[in-house]
């Protein structure tokens, strides 16, 4: 009884290693795949001089962050005024392009006399 039982376990582990090997074998055949296309190529001798905009690294975008103020309350003995902070993305010429506002607020408190 013990003797058929090894005659069935080592062929279904052999299988079974096997079939880890191949997976294992053909997953680092995708790694490398993928190494590959994302290695970076080299650059013709008569590439241009710029590089493109391709090759740039990212830049956010440049803004400016400004408060205004968007209330004026009296509460009890005081005066209360809130400010929000926007975005202020510019042109090149300086001119706003888009206003964006922010969810930051800023409340300055005075004693009424």
């Amino acid at each position: 009884m013990k003797q058929k039982r090894i005659f069935i376990l080592f062929p279904a582990l052999a299988i079974l290693i096997a079939a880890a090997t191949s997976l294992d074998f053909s997953s680092r055949l995708l790694l490398d795949e993928e190494k590959e296309a994302a290695a970076p190529k080299p650059a013709s001798m008569f590439a241009a001089a710029e590089p493109s905009e391709e090759a740039l690294p990212y830049q956010p975008p440049v803004f400016e962050l400004e408060e205004k103020i968007v209330d004026i309350e009296e509460i009890g003995h005081r005066i209360v005024e809130t400010y929000r902070e926007y975005e202020i993305y510019r042109d090149g010429h300086g001119r706003i392009q888009k206003t964006v506002p922010t969810s930051h607020y800023t409340y300055l408190y005075y004693e009424k006399q």
